[in-house]
């Protein structure tokens, strides 16, 4: 008795969907069901529309999870599925849309101090935002003793500063409390030079 092989079927997606929270910030997993014999490299692509309904491809959104950007606050994304099967064989994509638009999470900054920590040098206030449409932030620097104490000042850029004779010896410091558009505002979070700042190399000045 003979019988012929039973070849696999073409490939093709049973199941789709999304799952997590759809917030700001927190990984989105996409859920298949393949069949069609053994899947192989299947492929993913992320999309968030437009407000006119376009689809904006999401630029190296190629996995099975993607986590929301501030760029996806207020949008609808969509994920699209390719099934292939291990012999390269590929389906018909399908494509599956988050169940409301992403929200933003509660506002939150990250700060650091980079740059010359000496005189005459030149530090930066570097800042990632995290919650939706930023609002104007609350930005506070200050100088430190070796003893603790502090005192605050307000360079003319709440984002650069020039490091001056008065502040050898000391280390320098931003309190930076950043702010949504709605007015809710984080919890302040503050960057240190990483060490007290030191003295510029000698310098002669002609008459």
């Amino acid at each position: 008795v003979t019988s012929d092989v039973v070849l696999p079927a073409p490939p093709a997606a049973r199941g789709f969907g999304m799952a997590g929270l759809f917030t700001e910030g927190d990984r989105i997993h996409l859920e298949t069901e393949y069949s069609g014999g053994r899947e192989g490299a299947s492929t993913y692509a992320w999309f968030r529309q437009t407000p006119r309904g376009g689809l904006e491809p999401i630029m190296g959104a190629t996995a099975k999870h993607y986590t929301p950007s501030s760029l996806d606050v207020g949008c609808i994304l969509t994920a699209e599925y390719t099934p292939v099967c291990i012999d390269g064989r590929r389906g018909n994509p399908v494509r599956t849309d988050s169940p409301h638009p992403i929200t933003p999470c509660a506002p939150r900054a990250e700060v650091q101090l980079t740059g010359f920590f000496a005189e005459g040098g030149t530090v930066q206030l570097e800042v990632r935002y995290y919650g939706g449409e930023p609002g104007q932030p609350s930005v506070q620097w200050f100088r430190m003793a070796g003893d603790g104490q502090v005192g605050y000042f307000n360079p003319p850029d709440p984002m650069r500063y020039t490091v001056g004779p008065a502040d050898i010896g000391y280390s320098l410091g931003v309190q930076y409390t950043a702010t949504r558009a709605d007015g809710l505002r984080a919890p302040p979070v503050s960057a240190h030079s990483p060490s007290p700042i030191g003295a510029g190399l000698p310098s002669v000045q002609a008459l």
